[in-house]
């Protein structure tokens, strides 16, 4: 099993496949929550417009804390953004819903957009695929987030390789000059 998902990623780099695999997807009505509530960090993005980028590089760190609402289909973000030039503290909240028809996550509030969740390792990092194809705004988007702020060498190649086998050239690692914001 790893020795095919390591030469999946070989083939990838070296001979550019166009559509490269990836295992590793989570349907959202499995989403352990047991395994991946609590804090995380998020260490890079991937986008398909550069605007959306330079948005993210105004960001120095950001973390998150997962909840999710027993008995219920409902998984809770909060967070905060440490923003690069003041290195305030920039609270988030963000509510999802697990679709059970299509097992991807809906962001309240945004009912176009849609969340895939990939686990790089297992417990250790994710990837969320952010998506909305139709609204007022189009866009992809993939975010790498990590149990530790620091983001391991395997990581960073397989969100690199994930972000280009989707044709998300514009990558943005967040600097991390000051430790993220407490929760």
């Amino acid at each position: 099993m790893m020795l095919q998902q390591l030469w999946n990623i070989f083939l990838c780099l070296v001979l550019d496949f166009p559509k490269c695999k990836f295992d590793g997807k989570v349907p959202g009505g499995i989403l352990s929550t047991a395994e991946y509530s609590g804090k995380w960090f998020m260490l890079a993005m991937a986008a398909d417009s550069k605007a959306t980028v330079v948005r993210y590089t105004a960001v120095d760190s950001a973390a998150f804390v997962l909840t999710s609402v027993k008995d219920r289909q409902i998984l809770h973000a909060k967070g905060a953004l440490r923003l690069s030039q003041s290195m305030e503290c920039n609270p988030q909240q963000w509510t999802y819903q697990v679709d059970k028809t299509t097992q991807e996550l809906t962001l309240e509030g945004s009912p176009f957009r849609k969340i895939e969740i990939f686990v790089v390792k297992p417990t250790e990092a994710l990837m969320f695929l952010d998506t909305q194809d139709e609204g007022p705004e189009t866009f992809t988007r993939l975010y790498l987030y990590g149990r530790s702020p620091t983001m391991s060498e395997f990581s960073h190649q397989e969100f690199e390789q994930r972000a280009k086998s989707l044709n998300l050239n514009n990558i943005a690692v967040l600097k991390q000059v000051r430790e993220p914001c407490e929760i």
